[in-house]
């Protein structure tokens, strides 16, 4: 947008901030033509840099019940003055979940909604919602919202079979930030990492199983990094120090991102064997994945779900068939072995993610969607055609 004053974009999120969240931190802070009133309906500050202007609900069992109920009648009277003094001109929703929230607002407001689909709104959700509220809502934010951007193709799939109408569907990947100084594939590098939450959807048992099963010489010259936390740490502990009591798993606990960059920087391998769930979650993409190889590190996965569009197979990384813990060995040998082929795969994921997953290049074609939904058009914004429809090929 060149000239005049900035439009401003309502950023809806339930809960502002989970730590695990980067990719809403960086929605907040990496717009530039765009200015942001964040709003939601609780705040937990968990050190994430960003604060919601109007999150009105404590985070606490009686806040959620105070929210639900709000909710059953759209929140009457509790944004709706903020959004006019603040000239928004848009809302965007996080998840669905946050946009069955959001829309009765947007709607009495007169403001286009735009939804970025996660994952768990897409995959779980709608077999979670007891009561229908949840399905209600979600076939009303298809009929009113102006776009609806899943992060992967693997996820836009999944929004049409829940009735979406194909042509609000455009794919916009996320992105992870460029660094000034890229970390150099080949320089040193030691050890295994996973970052993620610890759930059953990770696969991180399947890591430890695979690892664990890796010849004693190169487990003694590559220890396995664990770094987040969740409902299954516990379990994931145990099993660890019964396969590996000599302590080669080290479990690291939720880190700052600079921390994580820099142990994405120094690994000789990142695995991220994300499977199908019992309860239904899949993996949407996987942004950490990105992240590994925007670091320079080679990356091995399971073939499933939305894994390929980060990974592409023997090029930026490895992919084995999903929950075959002896091919996730053999290709983790394989990496482990072959310092050519480690550097090979860790120099092209770099490029490859620069390439196509730059961070701000995202966010610019973010702005050019909003731009086109105010009516501004693309001739004022950057363009919007290299972002993939439903269809179509990486952005």
């Amino acid at each position: 947008m060149s000239g005049g004053k900035r439009r401003v974009v309502a950023v809806w999120r339930n809960l502002w901030l989970p730590t695990s969240e980067t990719f809403v931190r960086d929605h907040v802070l990496g717009l530039r033509t765009w200015s942001v009133l964040p709003i939601g309906l609780h705040h937990a500050d968990q050190g994430m840099g960003v604060r919601p202007l109007r999150a009105p609900f404590p985070y606490t069992p009686f806040g959620r019940r105070l929210a639900r109920a709000s909710s059953r009648v759209g929140h009457p009277l509790i944004y709706d003055a903020l959004l006019r003094r603040g000239g928004a001109s848009l809302v965007h929703a996080h998840y669905g979940t946050g946009a069955a929230e959001a829309l009765p607002i947007a709607k009495r407001a007169g403001l286009p909604l735009v939804v970025t689909f996660h994952g768990h709104d897409v995959n779980r959700a709608p077999s979670e919602d007891a009561d229908g509220f949840y399905g209600r809502r979600l076939s009303e934010v298809f009929a009113y919202a102006d776009l609806l951007l899943p992060v992967s193709r693997f996820l836009a799939g999944r929004l049409l079979e829940l009735g979406a109408p194909p042509e609000k569907v455009r794919v916009h990947y996320l992105g992870a930030p460029v660094a000034a100084m890229l970390p150099d594939p080949s320089h040193q590098r030691s050890g295994v990492a996973y970052v993620g939450r610890l759930t059953a959807q990770k696969g991180v048992e399947d890591l430890i199983r695979a690892y664990a099963a890796l010849p004693p010489d190169m487990r003694a010259a590559a220890s396995l990094s664990i770094v987040g936390d969740g409902p299954e740490r516990a379990r994931l502990g145990a099993l660890a120090t019964d396969l590996l009591p000599d302590g080669d798993v080290r479990f690291l606990g939720p880190r700052s991102s600079a921390e994580v960059t820099h142990l994405l920087s120094s690994t000789r391998l990142f695995v991220a064997p994300s499977k199908r769930s019992s309860d239904g979650a899949a993996e949407a993409f996987g942004l950490t994945i990105i992240e590994a190889s925007m670091a320079g590190a080679p990356v091995i996965g399971y073939d499933y779900a939305g894994v390929p569009e980060a990974v592409a197979d023997g090029e930026s990384g490895l992919l084995v068939p999903e929950g075959d813990i002896a091919a996730l060995t053999a290709a983790m040998v394989r990496v482990l072995g072959d310092h050519a082929l480690a550097q090979s795969l860790g120099r092209a994921g770099q490029q490859r993610a620069v390439q196509s997953f730059d961070g701000q290049r995202q966010m610019e074609r973010l702005e050019a969607l909003y731009d086109d939904v105010v009516g501004l058009g693309p001739s004022n914004s950057p363009t919007t055609t290299t972002i993939a429809p439903a269809s179509g090929s990486l952005a």
